[in-house]
């Protein structure tokens, strides 16, 4: 039976003719179908896995938009964008979110979105650059699938971003200096360590499948 994460609070439910189970774990609940099998192995085949659910963290300008489609294509899975998912129920832009309502509306934003996503059969998913930085984000993360920490140096984010004014938290090189050198040591929290420097997105992915495979 797949390790329950201790933080987690699992449940099951069975109906009377013992054919399928409920699991509920956190935020999330999933249909198990026994299919005349023990509950453990009918729910090693279920929707749910650890490692089902890849979440690419790192600094904005890491490539994680990039490397993702790309990651999901070579593993079969569907790519989320969760920036993207949040601009599409929204109707607005993350810039314009941030200037209308504040950070602090957009992280409650963001929290609600990766829980949804968290509860979504696998996936490969591109994590905006503050949203590990979070604790609850992050916890949930590592209890649903693996972290992949897209490793940049500062000189290629300026490089990669050229401050276009498009990232809300991007407004200066020296704040956003001291952004990086804050958010670096949450990131190094992450299972999997990618460098991106020098590297062509086709290179990361490898790096990232060879990296999965050893788990």
């Amino acid at each position: 039976m797949p390790r329950l994460p201790p933080v987690t609070m699992a449940v099951l439910f069975w109906n009377n003719m013992g054919s399928y189970s409920r699991l509920r774990i956190g935020n999330c609940e999933l249909r198990i179908e026994r299919k005349g099998l023990p509950l453990q192995f009918a729910i090693r085949n279920s929707q749910f896995a650890m490692h089902d659910r890849i979440y690419l963290v790192g600094f904005m300008g890491s490539g994680k938009t990039e490397v993702g489609p790309r990651l999901a294509d070579r593993l079969g899975l569907e790519f989320v964008d969760l920036d993207a998912e949040i601009e599409r129920a929204e109707g607005m832009t993350i810039r314009e979110i941030f200037e209308k309502s504040g950070e602090p509306y957009f992280r409650a934003l963001e929290r609600k979105h990766l829980q949804a996503v968290a509860c979504r059969p696998p996936v490969v998913v591109a994590l905006g650059g503050g949203a590990y930085i979070d604790s609850e984000n992050r916890a949930l993360a590592e209890r649903t699938g693996v972290t992949v920490w897209l490793k940049v140096s500062f000189d290629n984010v300026v490089h990669r971003v050229k401050m276009d004014g498009a990232r809300p938290l991007f407004a200066s090189l020296e704040q956003s200096r001291r952004l990086y050198d804050s958010r670096v040591p949450i990131y190094e929290l992450a299972r999997i360590h990618i460098p991106t420097d020098d590297r062509t997105p086709d290179a990361i992915v490898d790096d990232i499948v060879r990296r999965l495979e050893e788990l």
